[in-house]
């Protein structure tokens, strides 16, 4: 796999797979060595503006590294940031109940699992095919801070929108949570906040089988910016939970079908 080493500062990447060839995922840590992130997936983020260029340069650049910078160059953020990436291709790792490089997968019936489905790198979670079974991938710790003004964002699609529930976002428990959610009671997304007591919004943004990119911004450790497909559906400044939280993709059946969810890439980003 084609790989690169074009931002300045250089990146250290690790969590990476031995074989550079089954390069799946990185986490991205400031460094002065060459970064290995995969060339095709920068240039798709970057040119459907996912990530900014100044986002993954978090450091002004000296002239050596970039040429003199003038009025006319785009500002630098001076913080130093955590990124973690998934695009989800080929990987023999994936597996139900099983960790990988960034995930954890898990599911509370006997059939549920994990399905790559081909070159583009589409992941598929499944429940099994009793009532209330579920399927989920999280993250490895409770790495995620409002504190740290975190951004999480994601493409994926429902596959079914009969007799399910999915959640997406920032989880610790029951009680603490940040996330979007849907059901088959409602015809739209809504977004919920809880720490002890729950802020819950429905939207105008209809459920389908469709890919759409959602994203939770944190700012200030207090304000939680919802948005579908760019647009911002709501912010909540109340029910934030200060506990630390995974990031979590769940999808339950309400029925005796399995239900599933595809998700196509993942990116949190959170300052250091």
């Amino acid at each position: 796999m084609t790989t690169v080493a074009a931002f300045s500062p250089v990146w250290a990447a690790t969590g990476t797979k031995d074989d550079p060839a089954d390069f799946n995922s990185t986490r991205i840590t400031q460094g002065f060595v060459a970064e290995e992130v995969p060339f095709e997936l920068m240039n798709s983020l970057i040119d459907r503006e996912e990530v900014k260029i100044n986002e993954l340069v978090d450091v002004a650049p000296t002239s050596d590294q970039k040429g003199a910078m003038t009025a006319a160059d785009p500002p630098y953020n001076p913080e130093l940031y955590f990124h973690v990436f998934d695009h989800f291709q080929s990987n023999p790792g994936y597996d139900i109940n099983t960790k990988t490089d960034n995930w954890i997968f898990s599911n509370s019936g006997g059939a549920g699992g994990i399905n790559l489905t081909g070159p583009s790198g589409i992941l598929t979670i499944a429940s099994d095919v009793d009532t209330n079974d579920y399927s989920q991938m999280l993250g490895h710790s409770s790495e995620i801070l409002v504190s740290k003004n975190p951004l999480m964002r994601a493409s994926f699609k429902l596959v079914q929108t009969t007799s399910y529930e999915c959640w997406f976002g920032m989880y610790y428990d029951a009680n603490n949570y940040i996330v979007f959610y849907a059901d088959s009671t409602s015809e739209y997304w809504k977004t919920k906040t809880k720490a002890t007591s729950e802020t819950s919004n429905t939207s105008a943004v209809a459920t389908d089988t469709s890919y759409h990119k959602f994203e939770i911004v944190i700012t200030g450790g207090n304000s939680v910016d919802f948005k579908i497909d760019n647009a911002t559906l709501f912010t909540h400044t109340t029910n934030i939970p200060s506990i630390a939280c995974v990031r979590m993709l769940r999808i339950k059946t309400l029925t005796t079908a399995a239900k599933s969810v595809s998700i196509d890439w993942f990116h949190l980003r959170q300052s250091m």
